[in-house]
């Protein structure tokens, strides 16, 4: 039998802070318990004393995650009183961690107000300052903001600051942003290409579907290098593992995951999509026709239509599901015509899929 022993806590009456006189609960904010310092902050939340604000706002720095957390909380729901003094702790370079903190109360509060004090810490030293920063301008949506970012963007190194820098510009949806968005759809940080693809999507520029047809296209080949490995590829197993390792990725959703953004184009990507759709390599072709799929256009529809003789089970597979799931009788021809499927799964597929069609009709 193993003992083991744990450093405790000094012990308070936490629970009952909220009888206490407001002096003394303020003075539990330096309690050596951090619970205490916690309960303390809640209590005080929702304050519109300047005093309790400034001490709150102090306890954006505390040494524990879940004072900080409450500190957050309270600060937000003190809302637009507290504005002016979180402006003010903006500008303190010399704790980054404060810093932070009050860019996230900041950007949920939403006051106008701190637009050019957020603009004016995206150079901030400390990435988590800037990361905050830049969410915090996106969440206010001042259009005032657009113009930084995309100069911040141009020059950021860290992939988290631009994965929310890029985040910011979607939220913004300003078509001033396209052209430095697509510039990021090359960097290999798997995670800053889905907030990408994402900003793009919700831009809606169809500038910005070329360049994302080129990424799906090298999302799907990839994973067609990695099935095809052999014993003889460890070397390259090793670089690229070390390179996911880096870089954040090895998503295996991440084909799926953009096709489902360059479908929110809409009409404008079909033409895209159904070229993409009749290239060699049946991962790709799955990708597009899932993207296809996934846009409610007769002209996506009538694109998909023909591929139901595609070589590739997986995508006659995908194309039938879609046929099945619009519902409408028009499609029951296509449908019955893949009963006899060289494939059990598409088989399987349509006649589940004619069966719910004859329930409805």
């Amino acid at each position: 039998m193993f003992l083991t022993t744990t450093l405790k806590q000094p012990k308070g009456n936490w629970k009952s802070l909220t009888h206490l006189p407001i002096p003394e609960i303020t003075n539990q904010l330096h309690d050596l318990n951090w619970r205490i310092r916690q309960q303390a902050v809640t209590v005080l939340s929702g304050t519109h004393d300047q005093g309790h604000i400034e001490r709150l706002i102090a306890c954006l720095s505390d040494s524990h995650i879940a004072v900080r957390t409450a500190a957050i909380k309270a600060l937000v729901v003190s809302d637009t009183i507290a504005v002016p003094l979180l402006i003010n702790f903006l500008k303190d370079a010399e704790n980054p961690l404060t810093q932070t903190n009050c860019a996230r109360v900041l950007g949920r509060i939403g006051n106008l107000l701190a637009t050019d004090p957020l603009i004016a810490i995206l150079t901030a030293q400390d990435d988590d300052t800037r990361r905050y920063s830049a969410e915090a301008l996106g969440l206010l949506r001042n259009p005032q903001a657009v113009e930084p970012l995309i100069a911040a963007l141009t020059t950021e190194k860290s992939p988290s600051v631009m994965m929310a820098i890029a985040t910011a510009l979607g939220r913004l949806a300003d078509p001033h942003a396209v052209d430095t968005l697509i510039d990021c759809l090359s960097h290999p940080n798997q995670m800053l290409l889905l907030a990408t693809t994402w900003a793009l999507s919700k831009i809606g520029d169809p500038r910005a579907i070329p360049p994302m047809i080129e990424v799906l296209r090298h999302q799907c080949l990839e994973i067609q290098g990695r099935t095809a490995w052999g014993d003889d590829t460890i070397e390259d197993k090793v670089t690229i593992a070390a390179r996911i390792q880096m870089y954040g990725g090895g998503h295996a959703n991440m084909p799926e995951n953009i096709a489902a953004m360059i479908a929110r184009f809409g009409e404008s990507a079909i033409t895209h999509l159904n070229k993409l759709s009749q290239e060699a390599d049946p991962t790709t072709r799955l990708y597009a026709t899932f993207a296809l799929s996934e846009i409610s256009h007769p002209r996506a529809i009538e694109s998909l239509i023909p591929r139901l003789k595609d070589p590739s089970a997986n995508v006659r597979a995908m194309i039938i599901s879609a046929l099945c799931r619009i519902g409408d009788p028009d499609m029951i021809p296509h449908i019955m015509s893949v009963l006899n499927d060289t494939d059990p799964r598409v088989c399987s597929i349509a006649t589940a899929g004619l069966k719910k069609l004859e329930n409805r009709t």
